[in-house]
């Protein structure tokens, strides 16, 4: 305490920083008085615990010990006893009315009306509200004449700070005592009920115990969130920044079981914590009501708008170190309600969410936030989760429901991009993706927003080679979902069997793989295709051996892609490819027969992929203007190419591969390198 120069009285901020949520006293009276004497004795104790600011500058940096705490059980009593025992004033002094308006403020006033109302009150007053500071007080927010105390605890525990103003007369009043006394006893049962809780692990989320490879998942989860593990348990939480983790994976992988796990072993080391399941079916504002809920304890309030819950999460929990996991997330919009600017949330915060979708990572104004994926699992897990299942009847459950997350995202696609998913999931798994985007685009379907769509969801991947990559359980998935339609009802068909019963029917079969039958250039099969598949676009033979040496049919004149790799009786291609005016892709891989590419070949203007590894092809020669619209050439493990003098003519070439040919190098007259995407 220290006497203002020039004047009788002093002012003293005294810093009471109970678990988290601050109480200020700011004292006016005149020095000498024996209430000053008095204060100055508490002051001299409380500096044992805390720091005491003289003048205006509060600090918020002390801690409360186990003495200090005593000490002020002490002090609370004598009050309490001294306030029963005179019983001589009224309440209309104080501020201990009804609330009207129960909106949460920001900071709470504890003084005496008649001491300070019409000088430091209103000037502190003032000062706050210009700053944007939601302030409760007496003559704004209660009506005489009702009943003090509920309407006090309501108004003192939606508070974030207290703020008592000793005056002269201050201790004389009954109301203001009993102020101070209930300011104390909230801030203490905060601490107990979040000790409580704790203890009795009521924010622990339920998780199965059929749990397999889960802990390496959870080290490196830690990891990333800067938090110390050890031996199974969380110890500390490193750093003040505040930090978002996506965990990511196809649909059914286990996101939500991981962030579980995490949030279980981790949320006793934060202030406050929430864990939102099912983001994307509860909508925004409920989501929003639910956060806040959480990190006060308190039941639900609804909100007018999703603009107002971003006012309360924002201005709530800026000082209070939070985990938080928002699960399910599904669109940018959510996150963004949610958890869009760090500076929300108090120093050491962190933040999991849990989403199918990539871009929803993108939704914070600090940038994208870091990314675990979860991958599927390996054998060997997958091994020891079906014995933990064994005899227990979960793991038919267990299916049903992966198949249920498939089935949601799945919904979600549009047309265009459902037959893309589909198409890959019945044909198309590692084949190129620019050559298939050809026939997507002659059909529609918008391939390049359909494919990042399906990447977004964790359906698809690209490989390096530009292969189409996909998760055995959605290629399952993708395949009963055209096996639920009635056979002569399909338009996709990869069985050879099928094939052959639809064929008899069938006009308009878009896609047929036929690839690994016996199928032969003679056969009834071969013939039915040719009368009647006139809008055929795919056509894949692979490993069909039993075809003759020199092929030659008549091929569906509409059709797009064919693949002959593995056929290994194939020595020589026909002229009836000249008839096929729309195909983009060749692939004669491993046909280690086929010495020369047919002459037929050059006039193609639609060829924009040929694949002829691993063939008995001794020479690439091409005549000026030829294959002009090519842009993807692979070579590789052509033991017997030598000559390839005339591939600069290729001028939209971008892709090249000749590795494992017997060349010496690239001709001279190649100029064209510059614009190569891939050359190997």
């Amino acid at each position: 305490m220290a006497r203002e120069m020039g004047s009788t009285k002093a002012k003293v901020a005294v810093v009471f920083p109970f678990l988290g949520v601050t109480v200020l006293a700011v004292v006016d009276f005149p020095v000498g008085s024996t209430k000053a004497k008095l204060f100055t004795v508490f002051l001299f104790l409380r500096m044992f615990t805390a720091r005491v600011v003289v003048s205006d500058q509060f600090s918020t940096s002390a801690t409360v010990s186990m003495v200090f705490v005593f000490l002020g059980m002490i002090i609370v009593a004598v009050v309490v006893f001294e306030m029963r025992r005179r019983n001589r004033e009224s309440f209309s002094t104080s501020s201990s009315l009804s609330i009207t308006n129960h909106e949460n403020h920001e900071v709470f006033l504890n003084f005496r009306g008649a001491d300070t109302r019409k000088g430091f009150m209103d000037h502190l007053h003032g000062k706050l509200v210009d700053a944007g500071i939601e302030v409760f007080k007496d003559d704004e927010n209660l009506h005489a004449g009702e009943d003090i105390m509920p309407a006090l605890k309501e108004a003192i525990r939606q508070s974030r700070i207290s703020i008592a103003i000793l005056s002269k007369d201050y201790a004389s009043s009954k109301s203001c005592l009993m102020e101070v006394v209930q300011m104390h006893e909230s801030q203490l049962v905060k601490g107990v009920l979040r000790r409580v809780r704790q203890v009795l692990k009521k924010d622990d989320q339920v998780v199965t115990d059929k749990l397999v490879g889960i802990d390496l998942h959870v080290r490196e989860m830690m990891r990333k969130l800067g938090v110390v593990y050890n031996n199974g348990q969380a110890i500390e939480v490193c750093g003040q920044d505040v930090r978002v983790l996506g965990i990511c994976g196809m649909p059914g992988v286990g996101k939500t079981t991981l962030a579980k796990i995490v949030f279980n072993k981790m949320h006793m080391l934060f202030d406050e914590c929430s864990f939102l399941p099912g983001i994307n079916s509860k909508g925004i504002m409920l989501s929003q009501e639910m956060l806040i809920s959480d990190l006060q304890k308190e039941k639900p309030a609804p909100l007018r708008s999703s603009d107002e819950g971003i006012k309360k999460i924002a201005s709530l929990f800026s000082r209070m170190k939070v985990l938080i996991v928002l699960d399910g997330v599904h669109e940018v919009e959510q996150a963004k309600a949610l958890a869009e600017k760090l500076s929300w949330f108090g120093p050491g915060s962190r933040i999991i969410v849990t989403t199918s979708m990539r871009n929803v990572l993108d939704g914070f104004d600090d940038g994208p936030a870091k990314e675990y994926k979860v991958e599927p699992m390996k054998y060997h897990h997958a091994l020891q989760l079906f014995r933990k299942h064994a005899f227990r009847g979960d793991a038919l459950q267990d299916a049903n429901e992966v198949e249920a997350a498939f089935r949601v995202h799945y919904d979600s696609l549009d047309v265009p991009t459902r037959k893309i998913f589909l198409d890959i999931a019945c044909f198309f798994i590692e084949k190129d993706e620019r050559i298939l985007s050809y026939m997507w685009e002659a059909c529609d379907y918008y391939p390049a927003r359909g494919i990042k769509y399906l990447r977004e969801m964790h359906f698809l991947e690209i490989g390096e080679n530009n292969e189409l990559r996909m998760h055995d359980l959605l290629r399952d998935f993708g395949r009963k979902l055209v096996e639920r339609k009635d056979l002569h009802e399909r338009c996709r068909i990869w069985n050879h069997g099928d094939a052959v019963s639809v064929l008899k029917d069938s006009e308009k079969l878009v896609i047929l793989d036929l690839s690994w039958s016996p199928v032969t250039e003679d056969s009834q099969v071969w013939r039915q295709i040719m009368q009647k598949v006139d809008e055929l676009k795919v056509l894949n033979l692979q490993g069909c051996v039993q075809l003759p040496a020199l092929l030659n049919f008549r091929a569906p004149i509409n059709l797009e892609i064919l693949i002959l790799e593995d056929c290994t009786q194939l020595s020589q291609i026909g002229p009836f490819i000249s008839n096929l005016k729309n195909l983009s892709s060749l692939n004669l891989r491993k046909c280690s027969r086929v010495r020369q590419l047919p002459l037929e070949l050059c006039c193609m203007k639609s060829l924009r992929e040929l694949l002829i590894d691993g063939t008995g092809i001794y020479s690439i020669c091409f005549p000026e203007g030829s294959l002009e619209n090519l842009e993807i050439l692979s070579a590789c493990d052509c033991q017997y190419l030598q000559d390839i003098s005339t591939i600069g003519r290729l001028r939209s070439l971008s892709s090249l591969a000749l590795d494992g040919a017997d060349i010496d190098g690239l001709p001279y007259n190649v100029e064209f390198l510059q614009n190569f995407g891939d050359f190997l």
